[in-house]
């Protein structure tokens, strides 16, 4: 039988446990009729409307992943110092298969990036040796210091550029840029090896794992400007630079809940100490520091995430991180600390505790 529009008027104005008997009793009343016709959408419109979409999406987060290398590589650089046995010889650039994209993505960036199963050049740091030698997006290797990629796997040939990169401080590239051969020739720089991953997801967060750094979609539009992009990657590199969770377990199961669910904003709430987080403020700050960026803008950009979570003013947010009044002057303390280091020349290193 259907329901009258009566019946649908009497659950709007019932109360709030009324309406819940209702729904819970009457199943029928669970919907009231359609009244309107509305337009008639044919199947092969919603998928082109599909496709469409999904290209829309794909271009936002490559966009966000070219902000995101363009940042980091030279953070990278910078921390080299701090991150002792995880050092690494990095290139300056990405490089990408058709396999390198989640399955749902491949035909869109085959298309866009004219991929197939050789190694292709993505993005190049314009501030590598490997820009200034002349290569570029786009570039297909063909072969690394003398062992050609020809006829081998996907995984085969990334292996080959691992081996590479761990044996020698240099890479010769023989590449292929629009069917003309050519030899370039770029010098590794040592950095960090952690590789940073972005997650889809509105939540404000990032988190280091120990061997990674995941910075959430939400994350990157939060930050205004790159500066702002680099107080929040160093902060990060700092987590793993300083081994901090090597003695912290919970870091792996927030790992899994950044990917796995959408409460994402409560991931790192008990993963770090308030010891660790103040000291990753302390040593990220002179990350971003070495890499150039401005840390006099880092108090403002606190003061900015505090709007966004103003229980964190009183401390509550987490009590494994410092209220945001505390960590805005101690961060003010170290800006003063690394601007005083910088006026003088002296080495820009974050300060040892005395043993004594």
């Amino acid at each position: 039988m259907a329901t009258s529009l009566r019946e649908c008027a009497r659950i709007v104005d019932a109360t709030f446990w009324e309406a819940i008997l209702l729904i819970f009793l009457s199943p029928i009343m669970l919907g009231c009729p359609a009244t309107l016709q509305g337009p008639i959408v044919s199947q092969e419109a919603i998928q082109s409307e599909k496709v469409k979409q999904l290209e829309l999406a794909f271009l936002l987060a490559e966009k966000r992943l070219d902000r995101l290398a363009q940042i980091y590589y030279p953070l990278q650089i910078a921390s080299a110092e701090l991150c002792d046995k995880d050092v690494t010889n990095l290139t300056g650039y990405l490089v990408h298969t058709t396999e390198t994209y989640p399955t749902e993505f491949r035909e869109i960036a085959t298309r866009i990036y004219s991929l197939d199963d050789s190694l292709k050049v993505k993005f190049v740091h314009p501030f590598s040796s490997a820009a200034t030698s002349g290569l570029t997006s786009g570039d297909r290797i063909l072969a690394i210091n003398g062992r050609s990629l020809q006829g081998k796997s996907p995984l085969d040939r990334r292996n080959v550029l691992a081996e590479e990169l761990a044996a020698s401080n240099r890479l010769s590239l023989q590449v292929d840029r629009g069917g003309k051969s050519l030899t370039i020739v770029h010098d590794l720089s040592k950095g960090c090896k952690y590789p940073t991953l972005l997650a889809t997801n509105d939540a404000i967060n990032a988190i280091a794992n120990g061997d990674s750094i995941i910075i959430t979609s939400g994350m990157v539009k939060f930050a205004e400007s790159e500066t702002e992009l680099a107080f929040i990657l160093s902060h990060e590199i700092a987590h793993n630079a300083l081994g901090h969770n090597s003695t912290n377990k919970k870091v792996g199961k927030a790992f899994l809940h950044l990917f796995l669910g959408p409460q994402i904003t409560q991931m790192t709430t008990s993963g770090y100490s308030r010891e660790n987080e103040s000291e990753a403020d302390y040593a990220g700050l002179y990350i971003a520091a070495r890499a150039g960026h401005d840390v006099s803008t880092a108090s403002a950009f606190w003061r900015r995430m505090a709007a966004e979570h103003p229980q964190a003013i009183q401390g509550t947010f987490t009590a494994s991180h410092p209220s945001l009044p505390e960590r805005f002057l101690a961060i003010e303390a170290t800006t003063k600390e690394i601007q005083d280091k910088q006026r003088i020349g002296a080495q820009l290193l974050p300060e040892r505790k005395s043993n004594n």
